[in-house]
Parts: structure tokens; sequence; C-alpha cells
């Protein structure tokens, strides 16, 4: 792990820190409540989102504030926080999108649910499917693309839940990743759409607070 990941990592661990704990109380058991396993896969959620959105040109760095971004990666922080819930959020996507970036953090937020280990005792009791990190990853991004305007629902014929009509896990979704995945991002001259999903996956397997 490089220094830069390694910094970005505690960076992410103290910010989703200061989300899971707000309003939440001190832990009472080894295993997080309800209420803190929720506002963990929010605090996370919202940096994915902030993230895509910074690296589609959907949102400029100076919304995000001072401190936020650190060599093109959302470093969460106070400063983010705020930024996030006074003005970030209600950025669109991308240029080409009305869908809102904290209304794609709410999709993400239901993708991280799937997580063992963010589930809460209504997900299990549900049975809500189990899924890795990498497919949680995807399933976001690639939801997030579809919803920016970036990738045509047609071109994920087979990848939708029938029932939320969202992007899901599934055989069509890991066929459309491996066949695009090295492509670039649309509306970023670097990154690829391995880059966005290894960036949402360094969110997802940062320490839980």
């Amino acid at each position: 792990m490089t220094a830069l990941r390694r910094a970005t990592v505690a960076a992410l661990a103290t910010g989703l820190a200061t989300f899971a704990m707000a309003g939440c109380g001190s832990k009472a058991s080894p295993r997080p409540s309800d209420a803190e396993l929720a506002s963990d896969a929010i605090g996370r959620s919202n940096i994915i989102m902030a993230q895509l959105a910074l690296d589609d040109g959907g949102i400029p760095v100076s919304v995000l504030g001072p401190g936020s971004v650190v060599d093109g990666v959302v470093a969460v922080s106070a400063q983010f926080q705020t930024s996030y819930e006074t003005s970030a959020q209600n950025y669109p996507l991308s240029a080409k999108s009305s869908v809102r970036i904290g209304d794609e953090a709410v999709k993400a937020e239901k993708s991280l649910r799937h997580l063992a280990r963010l589930q809460s005792a209504s997900d299990r009791d549900h049975h809500v499917a189990a899924w890795t990190p990498d497919e949680a990853a995807r399933v976001i991004v690639v939801g997030g693309l579809v919803d920016a305007g970036l990738v045509p629902r047609t071109d994920l014929a087979g990848g939708f839940d029938h029932v939320s009509l969202d992007v899901t896990a599934s055989p069509a979704l890991d066929a459309w990743y491996s066949a695009h995945q090295s492509e670039r991002l649309p509306g970023s001259s670097s990154l690829t759409i391995a880059d966005e999903v290894s960036r949402a996956l360094a969110v997802i397997n940062a320490p839980q607070p």
C-alpha cells in the first residue's frame, strides 16, 4: 500500500467515525447498533457518490471545500461533511443528469446494506442477499453512471432488479463490467471505470468506526 493510499484510508476512517458517531452515542456492544450501521453506510455512500460526481465532472472541487480533496481523492473531514450537507448533495451526478448526488447516495446506501458487516437485524430478518465488497462497488459505480446518463440502460439488459429497477449484482453486470472496465470514465481524461470502482472499494473497505 502506497503512502498516499495509507493516508487516504486513514482519512476515510477518521471521517467515517465522524459520520457514524453523529447522534448515535457510544457503542454498547462489540457489534454496532442498527443506528450506527445505518450511519456508517450513509457516510460511505456520500463519499462514494461525491467522488463519482467529482470524477465525471458533475461537481467542482471548490464545492467540497479546502482539504476535502487530496490528489483527486475525496478525503473525508468535518469540512467535507459540512459542504456535503449544505450544498454538494444537491449537485447533479453529471452535466447530463438531473439526478442529485444525494438521491444517488440513497441508492448506494441500500447497496452497502448487502454487505454482511453493514446489515442490520432487519436486513438479516428479510434475508437481504449478501454481496462481496467488489460486487457492491461495481453496482454502485455502474448504477451511478447509468443514472448520470453516461451509460445507456439498454447496455445493461438483464442487469437490473425486477422490483426497484436499479442496477444489481448479476451475471449481466459482470459481463458488462468485464467488457468496459478499461474504458475511460465519462468526463475524465485519465481515470478508467475500473479506477472508479477501485476508489469506491477503498471507501467500502476502510476500517469500520
